[in-house]
C-alpha cells in the first residue's frame, strides 16, 4: 500500500505468459483502476455490476462491448435487414469466415487448387472472393456508380458491410434497395464460384448482375409500402427510374381503411399500370378424373385480352392447377407480357409458385412424380417473365375462370385459345361473358370507394 491506495503488481512478475501486448493492456487498465486501501479482509467483488455480484449478462454485455472495437459484424446489421433467410445465414457464416473457400479446406487436410475460380490470379480466400476479387470488384463498380456512391477503401469483408451499411439515403425504397444489393452481390459471387467448381460452368458479370437487381425489385415489390415511403429527390428518383421501380409497381398498396388490406380478395381487381392480370383456375371432377383448366388475361385499362381453355383428361385437382398456370405462362411469353400479375384460388399453386419466385429449387418444391415434370416447365418459363406478382384470391373472385375450367371438364375438344373479342360475342360463351361483367362492375365499384378514401 502507498498514500492510502492499492498497488498493482507488475504482471511480469506474476504472469510470464502474457505475451508483451497483454502485458500493456493490463498495466493500462490497472491504471485507470484505483482502489483505496482498507483494514480487514479482501472481499472479492464484481466491479462491472452495481451490486458488486457476478452474472452471464453482465459477463455477456462486458465482452459485447469491448468485442465491438473489433471489426466482428453487428448481428442487427444481418438478422434486422429482412433479407432472404438463406442470404442472412451465408452472410452471418462469411462475417465468420466460415466458407468453405480454398484457403480454409486445406487447413482441415484436404488436398487441391488454391487459385480463385473467378480470376484465375490469386489464392481464394474469403477476402478475396467476396471483395477483392477482378469479377466481384466489377459487380461493387456497378452498383456504387448506379447509386452514385464512392468507392469503399478495404478489402476487408466485415470492413466493407460495415461502411455500406452506413451509407444513408432519404427515400426509404432506395435504402432498402441499397440493403439489399449487397448481401445479393455476395451470395451470388458464392452461386457462382459453385458453379464453376461443381457445374464446370460460368456466367458473365453483367449476366450475374440482372439476377441480382431482379432478386432486388421482387423484394421490395413484394414489401408493404406507404405512398410517403416512396417520395425522392432527383437522385433518388434516377435510382429508381435505373431500377424500374415505381409506387405503382406495388400491389397491396396500404390505403386509410385498414379493412382494404386483404391479402386473398373475394372480389376481383383489375391490376395496375403496367401489369396485365393472369387468373387460372383448374377442376377436377374426381380427384382423380375427367379435369379441365382454363385463365383470363385482363389489363389495367379493364380490357379482357385472351382467354383460354382446354381438356387435361385423367388428373388431380392439383395437376388441373398446375397445368391451367403452366398454360398461362405460355401464352404470357408468347404474347410478349413482361410485367404480369398472376392470380389463383388455389393456395398450393400459389404458394408454389411463391418458392419458385424467390429462388427455391423446382426440385425443392414437390416430390410428387405427378407434378414433378410441370413443376420444372414452370419453373424454366418464370424466369422469362420480368415482372411478376403473385397473389391469392378467394373463389369468388376467381369466378369467371373457375367457370372456364368446369366448362374444359366436358371432354376432348373442349379447348379454346384466342382473343376475347373474336369470341366474345357467340352464344356459348354468354355465361361466362355475364361473369367478367360482375367481375368489371366489382372492380369499378371498388375503385370508386379507394378514390373516395384518398
Amino acid at each position: 500500500m502507498a498514500e492510502g491506495w492499492r498497488v498493482w503488481e507488475d504482471p511480469t512478475e506474476w504472469d510470464r505468459e502474457l505475451n508483451s501486448d497483454l502485458q500493456e493492456l493490463y498495466r493500462k487498465e490497472m491504471g485507470s483502476r484505483k482502489i483505496r486501501a482498507r483494514l480487514g479482509k479482501d472481499i472479492l467483488r464484481w466491479g462491472n455490476s452495481m451490486k458488486g455480484t457476478f452474472t452471464t449478462k453482465e459477463a455477456y454485455y462486458l465482452m459485447d462491448s469491448q468485442n465491438r472495437g473489433d471489426r466482428n459484424l453487428d448481428w442487427k446489421i444481418i438478422w434486422e435487414n429482412n433479407w432472404w433467410p438463406k442470404v442472412s445465414i451465408f452472410v452471418w457464416l462469411a462475417s465468420k469466415n466460415k466458407i468453405l473457400t480454398w484457403d480454409r479446406i486445406q487447413k482441415k487436410g484436404f488436398e487441391g487448387p488454391s487459385r480463385c475460380y473467378l480470376c484465375n490470379n490469386v489464392d481464394e480466400t474469403r477476402d478475396h472472393l467476396l471483395v477483392g476479387c477482378p469479377y466481384t470488384e466489377k459487380l461493387w463498380t456497378i452498383t456504387k456508380r448506379l447509386f452514385n456512391r464512392p468507392g469503399f477503401n478495404t478489402r476487408e469483408f466485415n470492413e466493407l458491410i460495415f461502411q455500406w451499411h452506413k451509407e444513408t439515403f432519404h427515400c426509404k425504397v432506395v435504402q432498402r434497395a441499397w440493403n439489399l444489393i449487397s448481401p445479393f452481390i455476395l451470395w451470388m459471387v458464392w452461386k457462382e464460384r459453385n458453379r464453376r467448381v461443381f457445374q464446370n460452368s460460368t456466367k458473365d458479370p453483367e449476366v450475374i448482375w440482372e439476377r441480382i437487381v431482379e432478386n432486388m425489385r421482387e423484394t421490395i415489390l413484394v414489401d408493404k409500402w406507404e405512398s410517403d415511403e416512396w417520395k425522392a429527390n432527383s437522385e433518388e428518383q434516377e435510382i429508381l427510374n435505373k431500377l424500374n421501380l415505381n409506387l405503382e409497381m406495388v400491389h397491396f398498396k396500404c390505403v386509410a381503411n385498414q379493412d382494404m388490406r386483404i391479402q386473398s380478395p373475394e372480389k376481383f381487381t383489375y391490376p395496375r399500370e403496367p401489369f396485365v392480370k393472369l387468373n387460372f383456375d383448374g377442376a377436377s371432377k374426381g380427384n382423380p378424373s375427367e379435369a379441365g383448366f382454363g385463365g383470363i388475361f385482363r389489363d389495367s385499362n379493364n380490357q379482357v385480352r385472351w382467354i383460354y381453355a382446354d381438356w387435361g383428361g385423367q388428373m388431380t385437382n392439383k395437376e388441373a392447377e398446375f397445368w391451367a398456370l403452366h398454360q398461362g405462362l405460355r401464352i404470357a411469353i408468347g404474347n410478349g407480357y413482361t410485367n404480369v400479375e398472376i392470380t389463383g384460388d388455389s393456395k398450393i399453386a400459389v404458394d408454389m409458385l411463391r418458392k419458385l419466385n424467390t429462388g427455391q429449387g423446382w426440385e425443392k418444391v414437390t416430390k410428387s412424380w405427378r407434378t414433378v415434370g410441370i413443376v420444372q416447365e414452370i419453373a424454366d418459363w418464370i424466369k422469362r417473365i420480368d415482372y411478376r406478382l403473385i397473389s391469392h384470391v378467394r373463389r369468388k373472385g376467381n369466378q369467371a375462370v373457375d367457370w372456364l375450367a368446369n366448362w374444359a371438364c366436358r371432354g376432348r375438344g373442349s379447348t379454346i385459345d384466342s382473343q376475347w373479342r373474336a369470341v366474345e360475342g357467340n352464344r356459348e360463351w354468354k355465361e361466362l361473358a355475364d361473369l367478367i361483367r360482375v367481375d368489371h362492375e366489382h372492380a369499378t365499384n371498388d375503385n370508386a370507394r379507394i378514390r373516395e378514401l384518398d
